[in-house]
């Protein structure tokens, strides 16, 4: 396993531990309610409490193993982010399968792969227009809680709408989006942890922001076994149109 270099400046890789926080192994771990869903458009829904705690533990100490660097990025504010699979860069997208040292990203971790199968087979029994993909990146981001903000934007294939899974671990977060078509408006959903939202289709065109992350709202059986720390981290994965672009 390749660790990430030093981010922009020589600046050590970000942490997502809280280094304040005790770890303790606690007995839940298993989701306190039964997953729901929400279909939210044509080929966009949302599957409430999808993710275990056990496996939301799993994914962060999955993630503990990586440094975060921050681009320069194109936004407002600063988001940490790595991938796996394919690298990705704000401005470039999927197009260099390298990072800027040379190294290539790990492969997307089985258990991350097969959720996201497991997750659009699942929807697909619910929602019309969803397309099958086959994941071959994963951008994990971590939005903190005081200034975790992105402005209005969209990254969307240009033929093919594979769907993206986007999977909730943290705080939870207000996720806003602009549906595609004429003369529509801004609708939002909260994205709370464990949660996963899937759109492809004629969805994949969609704009989307994220305007607040609401603090004090992670479930404290994975704050307490994580320490990780304060923020939504988001795990987006997807599967690149041949010309690279997301």
């Amino acid at each position: 396993m390749i660790p990430f270099a030093k981010g922009r400046g020589g600046k050590e890789p970000f942490s997502l531990r809280d280094s304040r926080i005790i770890t303790k192994e606690v007995c839940e771990r298993t989701p306190s309610k039964l997953s729901t869903y929400k279909v939210l458009g044509p080929g966009m829904i949302l599957l409430e409490n999808y993710v275990s705690l056990k496996d939301q533990v799993s994914f962060c100490g999955e993630l503990f193993q990586w440094g975060f660097t921050s681009p320069v990025s194109p936004w407002e504010k600063i988001i940490e982010y790595m991938s796996f699979g394919r690298n990705w860069d704000p401005k470039k997208k999927h197009k260099n399968r390298y990072r800027s040292d040379g190294s290539e990203p790990s492969p997307i971790p089985y258990q991350l792969f097969s959720l996201a199968k497991n997750a659009i087979e699942d929807a697909q029994a619910h929602v019309d227009d969803l397309p099958s993909m086959c994941p071959d990146t994963c951008i994990v981001s971590f939005y903190p809680t005081l200034n975790g903000r992105l402005g209005l934007h969209k990254f969307y294939s240009t033929s093919s709408g594979f769907p993206v899974v986007s999977i909730s671990i943290g705080e939870t977060a207000k996720f806003v989006y602009l549906p595609f078509g004429i003369d529509k408006s801004l609708e939002s959903v909260l994205l709370r942890s464990g949660d996963v939202l899937i759109y492809g289709g004629i969805s994949r065109r969609i704009s989307t922001e994220m305007t607040q992350i609401h603090g004090d709202t992670m479930p404290e059986p994975l704050l307490l076994e994580t320490r990780l720390k304060s923020g939504w981290l988001n795990l987006a994965l997807k599967q690149c149109d041949p010309d690279g672009l997301s």
